[in-house]
């Protein structure tokens, strides 16, 4: 994960559109590790994007609008502005730009009391 930044509090539209008002039309993914794509010639060629949420346990789902994301093909939309996890505005990626996950979201959760567990992939 190195080659990628790490973003917070990240709203993503999976409506197929870049607004997404309305309840349904989005999701809030604590963490998005973003990376630029580049094609043969080195151009960028969008961004790729690895989704994860913090849970508190093991057995915590995603909320519905999250499990819907998770089972998605196509890519996200930025809804608004992101930050990274220092609380700096990403300017690189823009509102309404897309990102496209290159896999399965991951869950972090704790044991329960707020102490690191694991990490798992979450299969939609």
């Amino acid at each position: 994960m190195g080659d990628r930044t790490i973003l917070q509090k990240v709203y993503l539209c999976i409506n197929g559109s870049p607004t997404c008002n309305k309840a349904g039309e989005y999701f809030i993914a604590d963490y998005a590790m973003v990376k630029k794509k580049l094609n043969e010639e080195g151009e960028f060629d969008g961004w790729d994007v690895v989704i994860a949420d913090a849970k508190l346990g093991q057995a915590t789902d995603l909320s519905k609008n999250q499990a819907i994301a998770n089972a998605l093909e196509t890519p996200f939309y930025l809804k608004s502005k992101a930050n990274d996890i220092n609380g700096n505005e990403f300017l690189e990626l823009k509102v309404s730009e897309t990102v496209s996950k290159s896999q399965n979201f991951l869950k972090i959760y704790s044991n329960g009391n707020g102490v690191f567990e694991a990490i798992s992939t979450i299969m939609p």
